[in-house]
C-alpha cells in the first residue's frame, strides 16, 4: 500500500531523511486556542464573518443546532438538484477552517489555524428512501466506513469528521504543521495520500484556502477526545 513516503516529493521543504525506516514521527505541541477559525453566517455568499469559533464550538453546532437540524432534513428531502443547491446555498452556516478572515478572501486572511478541511463528494449517493433522513445505520455505510478509515490512519489524526449537508459525502478535519508548508502544499500532499491509502479521491478546490465548509446537523459527528483537554499534540510525519 502506497504510504505519506510516497508523496513526500509534493512538499520539497521536507528532506528524505523525514522518511526512513524507524525514523519516529516528532511530536508538534499545539495549544488548543490556536485551533480557531472564522465562522460565517448565511447566506453562501457572505464574506465577512460572523465570529471567531473553536473545534469544539464546531462540534456543538453540527450536533445540537436545532435550526441546522430542520434545513438538514430539508435539504434532503429535496429531489431536484437545482432546489438542492439553491437551499443548501441560503440556509446553512459555514466555517473556513484553515484560517481567520477579516473578509473571506486570501490575502485578508489574518491567521493560519493548523488546520486543513478535506471534502469527499458522493461517498454514498442516497437511495430513494433515505431522502430526507438523519439517520444512517453505520453497518456498510461507505461515509461512516471511510470516516473510520481516517479515525484510525497512522499518520493524521482526525479532529472532526461530519457527514456532508446533501448526507452522501464527508468532510474531515486534520492538523497540519504550518511551518514546514503552506495550505496548497499540505492539501495536495494530502490528496495524494488520501488517494493512494484509500481509493478515493477528495475535491482537489480544498486547495483554495477561502474555500467555505457548509455546517450541517449529524448527530454522529466525531470530534477527537483531546478537545476537552486543552492541549492537543500533532503526530507530525515529518
Amino acid at each position: 500500500m502506497p504510504t505519506l513516503c510516497s508523496v513526500m516529493h509534493l512538499l520539497p521543504i521536507c528532506g528524505p531523511s523525514c522518511c526512513t525506516e524507524g525514523n519516529p514521527a516528532r511530536m508538534v505541541y499545539i495549544p488548543m486556542e490556536e485551533f480557531i477559525f472564522s465562522l460565517f453566517a448565511l447566506p453562501a455568499s457572505s464574506v465577512t464573518p460572523l465570529r471567531c469559533i473553536s473545534l469544539l464550538e464546531a462540534y456543538n453546532l453540527i450536533t445540537t443546532d436545532v435550526d441546522v437540524y430542520f434545513a438538514t432534513a430539508h435539504l434532503r428531502s429535496l429531489t431536484d438538484p437545482k432546489a438542492r443547491r439553491t437551499y443548501k446555498a441560503s440556509h446553512f452556516p459555514f466555517a473556513t477552517f484553515s484560517g481567520q478572515f477579516a473578509y473571506r478572501r486570501a490575502d485578508r486572511i489574518e491567521s493560519r489555524s493548523g488546520l486543513v478541511c478535506l471534502d469527499f463528494d458522493h461517498v454514498n449517493p442516497p437511495a430513494e428512501d433515505m431522502q430526507g433522513s438523519l439517520c444512517f445505520s453505520a453497518e456498510g455505510d461507505p461515509v461512516d466506513r471511510l470516516r473510520q478509515q481516517l479515525i484510525n490512519d497512522r499518520y493524521f489524526k482526525t479532529l472532526l469528521a461530519f457527514r456532508s449537508p446533501s448526507g452522501d459525502g464527508l468532510k474531515w478535519v486534520t492538523a497540519i504543521d504550518r511551518q514546514r508548508g503552506n495550505h496548497k502544499q499540505w492539501v495536495s500532499s494530502l490528496i495524494a495520500y488520501i488517494s493512494m491509502s484509500y481509493g478515493v479521491e477528495p475535491d482537489t478546490q480544498c486547495t483554495d484556502i477561502t474555500r467555505s465548509c457548509f455546517l450541517p446537523h449529524d448527530s454522529r459527528c466525531y470530534l477527537h477526545p483531546s478537545f476537552r483537554t486543552g492541549t492537543y499534540h500533532v503526530n507530525c510525519p515529518f
